[in-house]
């Protein structure tokens, strides 16, 4: 399947990338109770900014997933860390 009818897919299904979508379609096949996009953390890097993870699962575990892991991203994600070093966020990659 072409890259772009799996995100076409994704989104019809309301998630931002394919990757999600298939993160999503293995936790209902577990059972897993989780929540989509339902929370922001606010974090400052010059100015005020959110957040928003990709899943919170049921034991407080915040999942956020990466097609591309930019400069920007890893700039942002120890930023946060820095300033709520309690969360528990992990990265499930593309590739």
């Amino acid at each position: 399947m072409s890259p772009h009818k799996v995100r076409r897919d994704a989104i019809k299904h309301g998630y931002r990338s394919g990757l999600e979508f298939k993160i999503s379609m293995a936790l209902d096949t577990i059972k897993y109770k989780y929540e989509y996009e339902s929370i922001k953390i606010e974090w400052e890097d010059l100015a005020y900014r959110t957040y928003t993870p990709d899943f919170i699962l049921k034991n407080g575990i915040i999942i956020e997933t990466k097609g591309r892991f930019l400069t920007l991203d890893r700039r942002k994600h120890l930023a946060i860390k820095k300033q709520h070093p309690k969360l528990d966020i992990r990265f499930v990659f593309e590739n």
